[in-house]
């Protein structure tokens, strides 16, 4: 975050007598007030003096962060300290760098989008539903984060690649693409799965990270630097009907997809990176012909888990590529009965088992 950030590196008497700053200084020249959130660039050095004069207060209520922050909102306030604060902003990872992560709204993407953010990128949110991500967007940016927000129905060439040139246009090219978006239909058993839920599982998972993909590349492919991560799942290297058919094959397919661009684009500077999730409490779950309870969800892998590895394939240092992560719960839990259930869901009544 960006306040977090903000690092006290030297202070004078802190906890003093109140008063608002006398003066704010950036690296050592004049600044009016306020300092606005994005008036520092990485490295800056913010000073500010602060008069004696006024009641007593306690150190521990006014901390050099603390001070600075209401001076970026636009607050003066009349409680400080005497002496000078000085104040310091470290560079994030990211700084600079602009990503696109699908599926912001919610889960992985949305975790994925604030550590991103909080390293320092401008991120694009991408989504169906706007109010959805705006909600996003607005909690990024009161943290101190950049985010900009696209509408946007990624299993759309047309709508992609508008997306992609909005990006372009409104924030920069593209130096991250985080493929997250991902559904699993209903019914899970093959003999079951209509054709109509079949491609709408693989249009999301597989077709869509062609679309992006291919939407990117000639902007990063120009630049010789680029990253693409997608978020695949377990569900790829271990098929069941925990997934089902469709979700299992649009998820191995991504997996190759990636492994494609890793063995294609590599000595053009791109990196490929493919996470694979074991079970991950998010809202896809609530598909699932049996959702988990809650107590079993605590124990699976949580959004910000993945998060931490997507941040971590996109602030590795450019000689430095992941070409495939596993994640999953520690716990081997007991799916059979889960299992069971979603091998008949969505079968004709005449082919249920007796008793079912």
């Amino acid at each position: 975050m960006f306040y977090s950030r903000l690092v006290h590196r030297a202070a004078g008497v802190l906890g003093g007598e109140a008063g608002t700053p006398n003066r704010v200084l950036v690296n050592g020249e004049p600044h009016p007030q306020p300092v606005g959130r994005h008036d520092l660039l990485p490295g800056d050095v913010i000073e500010i003096e602060l008069p004696s004069g006024g009641g007593k207060f306690p150190a521990a209520e006014r901390s050099p962060e603390a001070i600075l922050a209401d001076l970026a909102e636009g607050i003066l306030t009349p409680e400080g300290a005497r002496g000078t604060v000085r104040l310091e902003r470290v560079m994030g990872l990211l700084d600079g760098k602009i990503a696109i992560v699908t599926g912001a709204g919610t889960g992985i993407g949305r975790a994925s989008a604030a550590r991103l953010a909080a390293e320092g990128a401008k991120v694009v949110l991408v989504g169906r539903r706007r109010h959805v991500l705006d909600e996003v967007a607005t909690v990024i940016k009161e943290a101190g984060g950049e985010a900009f927000v696209k509408a946007t129905d990624i299993e759309d060439g047309d709508e992609v690649r508008d997306l992609v040139a909005w990006t372009r246009d409104r924030v920069g090219p593209v130096d991250i693409l985080v493929n997250n978006a991902g559904s699993a239909g209903k019914v899970r058993n093959v003999r079951w799965i209509e054709e109509e839920e079949w491609n709408a599982v693989l249009g999301v998972n597989l077709t869509a990270v062609y679309l992006l993909t291919q939407a990117v590349l000639p902007d990063m492919l120009a630049r010789g630097d680029g990253t693409i991560v997608t978020v695949s799942s377990l569900a790829a290297a271990r098929p069941n009907l925990l997934g089902g058919a469709a979700y299992g094959a649009a998820k191995a397919g991504a997996r190759n997809f990636m492994t494609y661009l890793h063995n294609t684009f590599r000595n053009d500077g791109i990196r490929a990176t493919c996470i694979l999730p074991g079970e991950v409490n998010t809202p896809i779950l609530d598909n699932r012909p049996s959702p988990p309870s809650e107590q079993v969800r605590a124990e699976m892998v949580q959004p910000d888990d993945v998060a931490r590895a997507v941040l971590l394939a996109a602030s590795l240092p450019p000689r430095t590529v992941i070409e495939e992560l596993v994640i999953a719960p520690t716990k081997l839990r007991d799916t059979s009965e889960d299992i069971e259930i979603s091998r008949w869901t969505g079968a004709p009544e005449e082919d249920l088992p007796n008793g079912s």
